[in-house]
């Protein structure tokens, strides 16, 4: 008796597969080369492609600033308020450039339709008698602050 082996175990002549398994093996194996062959063509394809697609994005991005600039005038209105009684200090507009604000040297404060001009609201800075505004100032743009 063999400490190794069991006597009821058949004994094999090698550990290769017989001709027939192998045969079957080669063709299985063909199969999945061709598969991966093709499989990773078709991938290095698509990332070429997804590079030309990314190419012509920023080309189409950066198109723009390629042509040459052009001016012109959206729209002309008159500055809402009394221009000629009351003097403008500052001129602004809001961030979305919707809403434009006049500050005369009065202390009338226009809020104006940037568009079309049409006066929206306005405010009269309360100014103590015998006072009258001399200068005009302003925080930095992020804050939005004028005094």
């Amino acid at each position: 008796m063999s400490a190794t082996r069991p006597e009821s175990a058949p004994a094999r002549a090698s550990l290769l597969p017989s001709p027939e398994r192998r045969e079957r093996l080669r063709k299985i194996r063909k199969i999945r080369d061709g598969i991966s062959r093709y499989g990773v063509g078709a991938g290095g394809i698509g990332v070429i492609f997804a590079l030309a697609l990314i190419f012509i994005y920023l080309f189409y991005e950066t198109l723009p600033l390629l042509k040459p600039v052009s001016m012109g005038v959206a729209q002309s209105y008159q500055v809402p308020g009394d221009a000629s009684r009351m003097p403008t200090m500052h001129l602004t507009l809001d961030r979305y450039e919707e809403i434009g604000a006049r500050f005369s040297q009065s202390g009338v404060i226009t809020f104006f339709d940037a568009d079309t001009g049409a006066i929206r609201q306005r405010e009269q800075v309360p100014i103590p008698e015998g006072e009258t505004i001399t200068s005009f100032g302003r925080s930095e743009s992020r804050k939005r602050l004028y005094v």
